[in-house]
C-alpha cells in the first residue's frame, strides 16, 4: 500500500461516500425527470447503452444496481481525493469546499464533457443540464467531505 493511501481516513471515506452516493442518486432522479424526453425519443434510441435500454422503455433493475454501485465507487473515491488533498485547499469549510467543487467540476468538463461534445451526439441541452447535476452533486458532496473528513 501506498504511504499516502496508509494516511486516509478510511472509515469515514466509506461512510463519506455513502452518504454522497444517496443524495446523489436523489438529485440524479431529479435530473431524469426533468430530461426524460431525451431518453424516449427514438431518435436517440442508438446513443444509450444496452445496459440502461437494452429495449424500448424503462431500464431493467440490472441498470439501477450497476448505477448504485457506480455511484457508490465515485462517491468514495472523491471523499478519498477530497482527504488526500484537503490540506491543499485551504483552512475553512467553505474554502475546502469552494476549492475542491472548482478542482472536480473542471476535471469533469475537460475529461468527460468536451470529449462527449466532440465525439458522440449527445443533444447540447442535456450535456447542459448533465453538467449543472454533476456541479450540484460534487458541491452537495464536497459540503458532505468537508464536514466529516477534517
Amino acid at each position: 500500500m501506498s504511504l499516502w493511501m496508509r494516511k486516509l481516513a478510511v472509515r469515514q471515506i466509506l461512510v463519506s461516500g455513502a452518504i454522497a452516493s444517496v443524495i446523489t442518486l436523489l438529485i440524479r432522479q431529479i435530473e431524469v425527470f426533468v430530461t426524460m424526453e431525451y431518453y424516449t425519443d427514438p431518435k436517440l434510441t442508438g446513443l444509450w447503452s444496452t445496459l440502461m435500454m437494452p429495449a424500448a422503455g424503462p431500464p431493467p433493475p440490472e441498470f439501477f444496481v450497476t448505477s448504485v454501485l457506480f455511484t457508490f465507487a465515485t462517491g468514495t473515491v472523491l471523499a478519498a481525493v477530497f482527504d488526500f488533498m484537503k490540506d491543499l485547499l485551504g483552512k475553512g469549510y467553505w474554502r475546502r469546499v469552494i476549492g475542491f467543487t472548482d478542482i472536480m467540476v473542471g476535471l469533469a468538463i475537460v475529461f468527460a464533457y468536451f470529449p462527449m461534445y466532440l465525439m458522440f451526439r449527445v443533444p447540447l441541452g442535456l450535456l447542459v443540464v448533465w453538467s449543472v447535476t454533476s456541479f450540484v452533486t460534487i458541491f452537495v458532496s464536497a459540503m458532505i467531505y468537508a464536514k466529516r473528513l477534517r
